[in-house]
């Protein structure tokens, strides 16, 4: 075979390859997550939705944080880009003087890393919070119906003298619970009594605030769609959804990822191989 005709063999052979290889990268354009992000701000929430966010490969919280950021006009968000967030909407870190600012947590699990270094996937919860959990403290509550009481508990992450955490559940006291627009405050218990007249059978709307001394908020509300089941004509126990808890996943748990490219480049390598091998054959022949 002449010169001539390997190349053009060559070119073929290659042709083919490129035609091929596009159809196996299209699985390393972007993709996208749905996550429900929600941020409660220091009177209130400031923004709860489920948004759907373009990656490559993995997302991480911060690269998720300014994408919500730079589409939603909504939201203004100061310091992602550093890792460190210091402002949402004008309510900035240190606005009650002590350790208190912008806190999150994933799948009701708290944060262990930064932003960049917590990797999401899909359908996880993400909760911005302001707090000061190290200062004049932070509860969690989750809320349980028995006998005709909403029964409203935290599990705290309490220190010995030696620093050694441990966790306690605590009751909620002295919190305004909102109750389909009535309000009522817990007793030393963490519960308050209900009356029939208070709410309906199913769902009801359920919300609790709770703020310290100097204004900062000491619990993390609910979610604005929180609701409690009760029914008049029972006494029976039951579990309402707990308003941050998830399950017990860490922040920075993965599952596989969608694939990306690489099979297609392997295969395109293969096929490159291939032709080459091919044309070596054909010049032995040739040769021969």
């Amino acid at each position: 075979m002449k010169k001539s005709q390997l190349a053009l063999c060559f070119v073929l052979v290659l042709s083919l390859c490129l035609s091929v290889f596009p159809s196996f990268t299209a699985s390393a354009e972007e993709s996208f997550m749905s996550i429900s992000l929600r941020i409660e701000g220091i009177n209130g929430n400031l923004y709860y939705d489920t948004v759907e966010i373009p990656y490559n490969g993995s997302l991480n919280l911060k690269d998720a944080i300014l994408y919500v950021d730079s589409k939603d006009e909504s939201l203004a968000v100061t310091g992602a880009d550093t890792d460190y967030i210091t402002d949402i909407n004008g309510e900035s870190a240190a606005s009650f003087g002590g350790w208190d600012g912008w806190l999150f947590s994933i799948n009701g699990v708290n944060a262990s890393s930064a932003m960049s270094g917590c990797l999401l996937n899909e359908n996880d919860k993400v909760v911005f919070y302001y707090g000061d959990p190290y200062g004049v403290g932070m509860q969690f509550p989750s809320v349980e119906v028995k006998n005709g009481k909403l029964i409203f508990t935290s599990e705290d992450t309490v220190y010995d003298e030696n620093f050694n955490p441990s966790v306690k559940i605590n009751p909620v006291v002295s919190a305004t619970v909102s109750l389909n627009g009535k309000d009522f405050t817990t007793d030393q218990n963490g519960e308050i009594s209900l009356d029939s007249v208070d709410f309906k059978d199913g769902a009801n709307a359920l919300q609790i605030s709770k703020f310290a001394d100097n204004g900062c908020p000491a619990v993390l509300r609910f979610a604005p769609d929180f609701t409690v089941e009760l029914k008049s004509d029972s006494s029976e126990t039951t579990e309402a959804p707990d308003s941050s808890k998830a399950p017990d996943e860490s922040s920075e748990a993965q599952t596989e990822t969608p694939e990306t490219g690489d099979r297609g480049i392997v295969l395109f390598a293969l096929l490159a191989l291939i032709s080459i091998l091919a044309l070596s054959l054909l010049n032995r022949k040739n040769e021969a």
